[in-house]
Protein backbone atom coordinates (compact mmCIF):
# COMPACT_ATOMS: atom_id res chain seq x y z
CA UNK A 1 0.00 0.00 0.00
CA UNK A 2 1.04 3.30 -0.59
CA UNK A 3 2.31 5.26 2.15
CA UNK A 4 3.33 9.43 3.23
CA UNK A 5 7.13 8.09 3.07
CA UNK A 6 6.37 6.43 -1.03
CA UNK A 7 4.45 5.97 -3.77
CA UNK A 8 5.56 2.89 -4.15
CA UNK A 9 2.74 -0.05 -3.94
CA UNK A 10 3.70 -3.05 -1.62
CA UNK A 11 2.43 -6.06 -0.02
CA UNK A 12 2.83 -6.93 3.46
CA UNK A 13 2.65 -10.54 4.65
CA UNK A 14 2.21 -11.44 8.15
CA UNK A 15 4.03 -14.91 9.33
CA UNK A 16 2.15 -15.57 12.06
CA UNK A 17 0.05 -18.62 10.35
CA UNK A 18 -2.88 -18.04 12.66
CA UNK A 19 -4.26 -15.17 11.06
CA UNK A 20 -2.76 -15.19 7.76
CA UNK A 21 -3.94 -17.78 4.86
CA UNK A 22 -0.73 -16.28 2.11
CA UNK A 23 1.43 -19.12 3.46
CA UNK A 24 -0.75 -21.71 4.60
CA UNK A 25 -4.30 -22.63 5.05
CA UNK A 26 -3.95 -25.24 7.69
CA UNK A 27 -3.43 -23.21 10.91
CA UNK A 28 -5.77 -20.59 10.30
CA UNK A 29 -7.74 -20.11 13.18
CA UNK A 30 -11.00 -17.57 12.51
CA UNK A 31 -11.03 -14.77 15.38
CA UNK A 32 -7.11 -15.09 16.03
CA UNK A 33 -5.41 -11.78 16.09
CA UNK A 34 -1.43 -10.70 15.72
CA UNK A 35 1.09 -10.92 17.76
CA UNK A 36 4.31 -12.88 16.26
CA UNK A 37 5.15 -16.72 14.86
CA UNK A 38 9.31 -17.37 14.34
CA UNK A 39 12.06 -19.16 15.99
CA UNK A 40 15.51 -19.11 17.36
CA UNK A 41 18.24 -21.92 18.30
CA UNK A 42 17.51 -20.57 21.84
CA UNK A 43 13.95 -20.52 21.92
CA UNK A 44 12.78 -23.12 19.42
CA UNK A 45 9.64 -22.50 17.83
CA UNK A 46 7.50 -19.74 19.42
CA UNK A 47 4.14 -17.96 18.97
CA UNK A 48 2.09 -15.14 20.52
CA UNK A 49 -1.69 -14.42 19.04
CA UNK A 50 -4.39 -13.84 21.11
CA UNK A 51 -8.60 -14.82 20.21
CA UNK A 52 -11.24 -12.65 21.16
CA UNK A 53 -14.27 -14.85 21.76
CA UNK A 54 -17.60 -14.19 19.76
CA UNK A 55 -19.65 -15.25 22.58
CA UNK A 56 -17.97 -14.02 25.80
CA UNK A 57 -16.57 -10.98 24.39
CA UNK A 58 -13.41 -11.96 26.11
CA UNK A 59 -9.75 -11.75 24.85
CA UNK A 60 -7.21 -14.53 25.84
CA UNK A 61 -3.88 -14.28 25.17
CA UNK A 62 -1.39 -16.95 24.57
CA UNK A 63 2.46 -17.94 24.24
CA UNK A 64 3.57 -20.75 23.03
CA UNK A 65 7.24 -21.13 23.89
CA UNK A 66 10.02 -23.92 22.85
CA UNK A 67 7.66 -25.73 20.90
CA UNK A 68 8.92 -28.98 18.87
CA UNK A 69 10.48 -27.81 15.42
CA UNK A 70 9.30 -30.78 12.66
CA UNK A 71 12.52 -31.48 10.87
CA UNK A 72 10.26 -33.64 8.17
CA UNK A 73 9.12 -33.04 4.72
CA UNK A 74 5.30 -32.24 6.05
CA UNK A 75 7.42 -29.23 8.18
CA UNK A 76 4.46 -29.10 10.22
CA UNK A 77 4.32 -25.70 13.00
CA UNK A 78 3.71 -27.31 16.42
CA UNK A 79 3.31 -23.89 17.97
CA UNK A 80 0.35 -23.20 15.64
CA UNK A 81 -1.34 -26.51 16.53
CA UNK A 82 -0.69 -26.23 20.33
CA UNK A 83 -1.93 -22.88 20.27
CA UNK A 84 -5.49 -23.50 18.46
CA UNK A 85 -5.98 -26.60 20.77
CA UNK A 86 -5.36 -24.10 23.80
CA UNK A 87 -7.54 -21.47 22.35
CA UNK A 88 -10.23 -24.11 21.83
CA UNK A 89 -10.01 -25.53 25.36
CA UNK A 90 -10.28 -21.71 26.94
CA UNK A 91 -13.63 -20.96 25.01
CA UNK A 92 -14.88 -24.74 25.27
CA UNK A 93 -14.50 -24.33 29.19
CA UNK A 94 -14.23 -21.07 30.48
CA UNK A 95 -17.12 -18.37 31.08
CA UNK A 96 -17.36 -14.84 32.68
CA UNK A 97 -20.35 -15.72 35.77
CA UNK A 98 -21.44 -13.37 38.25
CA UNK A 99 -21.41 -14.71 41.77
CA UNK A 100 -22.88 -11.23 43.33
CA UNK A 101 -24.87 -8.85 42.61
CA UNK A 102 -26.26 -6.04 43.42
CA UNK A 103 -29.60 -6.96 44.32
CA UNK A 104 -28.45 -9.78 46.30
CA UNK A 105 -28.27 -8.86 50.16
CA UNK A 106 -24.90 -9.30 51.53
CA UNK A 107 -26.37 -8.60 55.51
CA UNK A 108 -27.62 -5.95 57.76
CA UNK A 109 -25.55 -3.96 59.96
CA UNK A 110 -26.82 -2.04 63.16
CA UNK A 111 -26.95 1.78 63.04
CA UNK A 112 -26.73 3.95 66.21
CA UNK A 113 -27.94 7.30 66.78
CA UNK A 114 -30.56 7.21 63.76
CA UNK A 115 -33.91 8.62 64.48
CA UNK A 116 -36.28 6.04 62.45
CA UNK A 117 -34.09 2.66 61.32
CA UNK A 118 -32.00 0.62 63.91
CA UNK A 119 -29.69 -1.08 60.77
CA UNK A 120 -29.28 -0.78 57.49
CA UNK A 121 -29.25 -3.66 54.58
CA UNK A 122 -25.60 -3.96 52.62
CA UNK A 123 -25.67 -4.51 48.92
CA UNK A 124 -23.10 -5.31 46.47
CA UNK A 125 -21.50 -1.91 45.26
CA UNK A 126 -21.10 -3.39 42.05
CA UNK A 127 -21.95 -6.82 40.36
CA UNK A 128 -18.82 -9.40 40.93
CA UNK A 129 -17.88 -11.01 38.02
CA UNK A 130 -15.50 -13.54 37.50
CA UNK A 131 -13.76 -15.85 34.96
CA UNK A 132 -14.62 -19.45 36.26
CA UNK A 133 -14.52 -23.05 34.40
CA UNK A 134 -18.22 -23.56 32.72
CA UNK A 135 -18.51 -26.70 34.61
CA UNK A 136 -18.24 -25.25 38.21
CA UNK A 137 -21.28 -25.87 40.74
CA UNK A 138 -21.87 -22.37 42.37
CA UNK A 139 -23.39 -23.63 45.83
CA UNK A 140 -20.05 -26.59 46.28
CA UNK A 141 -17.23 -24.72 44.07
CA UNK A 142 -17.93 -20.63 45.11
CA UNK A 143 -17.03 -19.47 48.75
CA UNK A 144 -18.12 -15.60 49.49
CA UNK A 145 -16.83 -14.22 52.63
CA UNK A 146 -18.00 -11.19 54.37
CA UNK A 147 -16.15 -8.91 55.71
CA UNK A 148 -17.73 -6.25 57.46
CA UNK A 149 -15.50 -3.21 59.01
CA UNK A 150 -17.41 -3.00 62.06
CA UNK A 151 -20.18 -4.19 64.27
CA UNK A 152 -22.48 -1.00 63.93
CA UNK A 153 -21.92 2.15 62.09
CA UNK A 154 -23.20 5.54 63.43
CA UNK A 155 -25.89 7.43 61.23
CA UNK A 156 -26.21 9.25 58.92
CA UNK A 157 -25.49 6.32 56.48
CA UNK A 158 -25.73 6.99 53.07
CA UNK A 159 -26.20 4.79 49.86
CA UNK A 160 -22.58 3.89 48.57
CA UNK A 161 -20.93 4.24 52.02
CA UNK A 162 -18.24 1.36 52.20
CA UNK A 163 -19.03 -0.70 55.29
CA UNK A 164 -16.96 -3.72 54.52
CA UNK A 165 -16.46 -5.95 51.48
CA UNK A 166 -16.61 -9.65 50.32
CA UNK A 167 -14.09 -12.26 49.35
CA UNK A 168 -15.58 -14.28 46.31
CA UNK A 169 -12.95 -17.92 46.62
CA UNK A 170 -13.42 -20.70 43.96
CA UNK A 171 -12.86 -23.84 45.44
CA UNK A 172 -10.48 -22.45 48.25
Amino acid sequence: EKTNKTNTTRTLLNRNYLISRVRSQDYYYKGAGGMSLGSTVEGGVCCISTITDDKSNLTYLCVVLAAPEDKSEKDINFACLDMAQIFDFCRENFSLQTVASTNEVVCEMKVKLAASVDHVTLFPKEDVTILLPSDMVYDTDITIERRIYKESVKAPVYKGDELGEIVVMYKN
